[in-house]
């Protein structure tokens, strides 16, 4: 096992699962408290973008969460992941870059696709008011304000000024 840390010798002592797969040596309660606490860190941030991943979905739109925000946590993300992959890294690092990287490029096409999408939905919407006569330039030649009964407020006083 050539990429065993240390001296730790998974065959004789440890948990090989963890000299296996993670690449880490764990032999002692040191060790085994060192390791669990990581994995539960990786599972609470590799899940901690899940809620807002299923709100956007339910809700199907992306609003409250800062587009500059989320493209800026992918460049640290992406930067990391660039990094686990030209360097000697555990591959604990290395998979929890990829989980980092996936969850947040998921949050990313959200928000492009939801807000194409709110974006075709208002021009189709507004072709259908011009259809109808509600939308386009006919609605400037409106006056703004309307008095009590209705009717246009007049500069003479005749209608309530607010």
């Amino acid at each position: 096992m050539a990429g065993l840390p240390g001296e730790c010798t998974a065959e004789r002592d440890g948990w090989h699962w963890a000299a296996v797969y993670f690449g880490d040596c764990v032999r002692n309660d040191r060790d085994v408290a060192s390791f669990v606490l990581g994995l539960a860190s990786i599972a609470a941030w590799g899940t901690a973008e899940l809620p807002q991943i299923w709100a956007n979905f339910r809700a199907g739109k992306s609003e409250g969460i800062s587009f500059t925000f989320v493209v800026t946590w992918l460049t640290g993300d992406f930067f990391n992941l660039l990094g686990c992959a030209v360097s000697p890294t555990l591959p604990t690092q290395l998979y929890t870059a990829m989980l980092y990287t996936a969850t947040t490029l998921v949050l990313v096409v959200q928000h492009i696709w939801y807000n194409a999408a709110e974006r075709r939905r208002l021009r189709g919407d507004a072709g259908k008011a011009d259809d109808r006569g509600e939308g386009g330039s006919d609605d400037l030649a409106q006056p703004l304000m309307h008095d009590a009964g209705g009717g246009a407020a007049d500069e003479e006083g005749g209608g309530r000024n607010i």
